[in-house]
């Protein structure tokens, strides 16, 4: 008996660690802030939905464009064209430069308040408990500006539709992926409790 549930054990651990890497593998398709480098997305100008997305570097935001530098190359891209700035560094003088500016992109001040503010540490333990099901319930959430998020300039804005899709947008990314490293930290200490039992 116990070696059936044994063989069960690792063929669930096996199961879960192909589900998890098929996650990621998905994930990467996706515009995932890498820790090294900023991404700028695009809008889509034909239904104003997130567009193709680069990782770079931001050298400078001025009022009405982004200087950004990718792949060695400058770029002057227009604000009127992003779509949102995830920063590799939240203590970027560029950021904090960025967020004393008088701003009138509310979609763009959403984002950024969900990346600075919101905080997803639950998702990670709903992923360690609830493995793919908490990644389903974080994709199909709405976040909203918490008590964190009163720490921000913008609660003005709290009621606007704009923000308020943007910071849910960001937010629920964030969340997903916090719970996919929930699963995955879970899957791994099965993987090493399993792998010492033999």
């Amino acid at each position: 008996m116990l070696t059936l549930i044994f063989i069960l054990m690792k063929k669930f651990v096996s199961l879960s660690i192909f589900i998890l890497c098929s996650i990621f593998l998905t994930a990467n398709s996706l515009p995932i802030t890498n820790s090294s480098k900023d991404v700028l997305t695009l809008v889509n100008k034909f239904d104003g939905t997130p567009g193709k997305s680069f990782e770079g570097i931001i050298k400078k935001i001025k009022g009405c464009e982004v200087v950004f530098e990718a792949e060695g190359e400058k770029y002057f891209v227009p604000a009127s064209e992003i779509y949102s700035i995830s920063f590799a560094d939240s203590t970027s003088p560029i950021l904090t430069r960025y967020l004393k500016m008088p701003v009138d992109d509310n979609c763009m001040k959403g984002a950024m308040d969900a990346q600075m503010y919101h905080s997803s540490s639950g998702s990670f333990w709903w992923g360690m408990l609830f493995g793919p099901f908490a990644i389903i319930g974080a994709a199909l959430g709405n976040p909203t500006p918490g008590d964190a998020a009163y720490m921000s300039s913008n609660r003005e804005l709290f009621s606007d539709p704009v923000y308020l899709y943007c910071y849910s947008q960001a937010a629920r990314k964030k969340n997903v992926q916090t719970a996919a490293l929930g699963w995955g930290t879970w899957v791994l200490i099965l993987a090493v409790i399993l792998g010492a039992q033999q």
